[in-house]
């Protein structure tokens, strides 16, 4: 029996938190698409990522520790994984720790890799960062 989804998702996690690109590339798919979505307009970074090597790319300016994400809760649907997660943000120009959640929705493929995750913003925190941070794209 293979594993579930979850333990793919929960290392996909363990890989972004870790800045471990290898494991990264393991565990998504070539065609892999991370859309970010939202009601808002106010927030400057959404985009479309299509492919692996453009989406890890997005993620290569957060060092290790910087970023953290934190399952907070799984919706189990076999090839469609829905997590909650609490993301820490630690980032300059003061240094300050920000937080807030997000939904992330996430398909697998038969081997296990992710092939695409949307990820859904709690838009009044989200906007109330954005205000404070400075958009890097």
């Amino acid at each position: 029996m293979r594993p579930s989804n979850v333990v793919h998702l929960r290392a996909i996690y363990a890989a972004i938190n870790a800045a471990d690109e290898a494991t990264l590339l393991e565990r998504l798919a070539e065609d892999f698409t991370f859309e970010q979505r939202t009601e808002s307009k106010k927030l400057p970074w959404l985009f479309i990522y299509r492919g692996r090597a453009e989406t890890i790319a997005a993620l290569r300016p957060t060092p290790a520790g910087q970023l953290r994400l934190t399952v907070v809760a799984v919706l189990d649907g076999g090839d469609r994984v829905t997590a909650q997660v609490e993301v820490a943000w630690e980032r300059p120009p003061d240094g300050r720790l920000r937080t807030w959640r997000e939904g992330h929705r996430w398909t697998f493929d038969d081997q296990g890799r992710a092939t695409r995750v949307r990820q859904e913003y709690e838009t009044p925190r989200s906007e109330q960062v954005a205000r404070v941070l400075p958009f890097v794209p």
